[in-house]
């Protein structure tokens, strides 16, 4: 639910930041199975392509992303003792979060989620300059 909350978050930054292209068309490219931007990998590339982050954050939402996947697509459920899941949170422990090693990949990627999710709709927020309607997944 975290990675929807941030790929949520992305969604808003984007039409926070392309002329509004009305409802039915912004409804065709991001909605249904055939739309060019309906999946989160397209949103990622999309957000970059608009100069929205740079290559460090796109980074860190690919990792989201893949971590997803992961879980969505497994054979059997895992969770985050999974050694393919520690191991795809491992780019979560750089920097001063090294210092905080103790934590679980789980609290990780959640950190990870809703750090990254503050600053897409602080973004949203600078370009419209007014806070955007709340939404939870």
């Amino acid at each position: 639910m975290a990675g929807a909350f941030t790929e949520r978050s992305l969604w808003l930054a984007i039409n926070c930041t392309i002329p509004d292209p009305g409802e039915l068309v912004r409804k065709q490219w991001f909605e249904g199975p055939l739309a060019p931007f309906s999946t989160f990998a397209a949103k990622i590339t999309l957000g970059r392509a608009l100069n929205i982050y740079g290559s460090e954050m796109e980074g860190r939402l690919n990792t989201i992303k893949r971590i997803r996947n992961q879980f969505a697509h497994a054979p059997r459920p895992i969770d985050f003792s999974h050694p393919s899941i520690e191991e795809a949170c491992e780019p979560f422990f750089v920097g001063e979060i090294e210092k905080y090693r103790p934590i679980s990949g789980r609290s990780a990627y959640l950190a990870a989620c809703m750090a990254l999710a503050e600053m897409l709709q602080d973004y949203s927020f600078q370009q419209r300059n007014e806070r955007p309607e709340p939404f939870y997944p």
